[in-house]
């Protein structure tokens, strides 16, 4: 309901100007002292100067607000898994592009489409960089296009992370087991132990590539070095020492047939 006000100005009216007067429905609206036609109280409006300063004011509050929520200290990642704190991919849907993606590379690797085979290890590495084995297949597709110097730091990568980062939880079941998703296997009791021998195939095929590496770069003692030590943790492929073409530089040589006749 409206509210009304007597703007008598003679001065003859008590209520002019300082009582808002309400007016039941249907009444005319006069004074009731002084009979003059009542006009209705309009609001005041608010002083510029006022509307300015609450702006300001939630302009600061906003602005504080951000200020806190952009310098939260991020939550702490979980505990990483020995030495070098490595985070699992717990992500059930991340684990599938990851297997996706080097199963699509080992495909193309077997086609002969070292690019394409490379383009699709990378990926893999990006959602996991201590995947087991991954480094060691983007250097074996690097060595088909020719890029040693890349395939050799992808080579002492895998090298450094076996040695540095699984080796020392070799022995734990329960933090290999939490690593076990890098294998295509269900039988939970087994995880351990075929990641196991997974990190200790993986370490010795390493050594192996890196002798094809250096024989490949006529680097004669360091592929002959790498051949022994591939040769010292379980390597044991004659058909491959007899007829890979990657060993052909040393393969003449006295030291190569002295370690090959060391193999048991």
């Amino acid at each position: 309901m409206p509210k009304y006000q007597c703007v008598n100005e003679t001065g003859e009216c008590s209520l002019a100007y300082n009582k808002k007067i309400k007016i039941e429905e249907g009444k005319e609206p006069k004074c009731e002292e002084c009979g003059r036609e009542l006009e209705i109280v309009k609001p005041k409006p608010i002083p510029t100067k006022i509307i300015l300063s609450v702006v300001g004011l939630l302009v600061v509050v906003v602005a504080t607000l951000l200020l806190i929520l952009m310098n939260k200290p991020d939550e702490p990642p979980p505990p990483g898994i020995g030495p070098c704190k490595l985070q699992p991919v717990a992500d059930a849907a991340a684990v599938a592009r990851l297997r996706k993606h080097i199963e699509q590379g080992m495909k193309y690797a077997a086609e002969n489409k070292p690019e394409d085979a490379l383009s699709e290890f990378r990926q893999g590495l990006e959602i996991d960089k201590n995947f087991l084995g991954l480094n060691q297949n983007i250097a074996a597709a690097l060595m088909l296009l020719g890029k040693y110097e890349e395939a050799e730091s992808s080579l002492n990568k895998e090298i450094d992370l076996i040695d540095d980062c699984f080796k020392p939880i070799i022995k734990d079941d329960e933090d290999i087991a939490k690593l076990a998703y890098m294998l295509d296997i269900e039988h939970v009791g087994s995880k351990a132990k075929v990641f196991r021998e997974r990190i200790t195939t993986t370490r010795r095929l390493t050594a192996y590539n890196q002798a094809c590496l250096y024989s490949l770069q006529k680097q004669k003692e360091p592929a002959l070095d790498a051949l022994r030590e591939a040769i010292d943790l379980g390597f044991d492929d004659r058909k491959a020492l007899d007829s890979d073409p990657n060993l052909s530089f040393i393969r003449t040589s006295a030291e190569f047939k002295k370690i090959l006749s060391e193999i048991k």
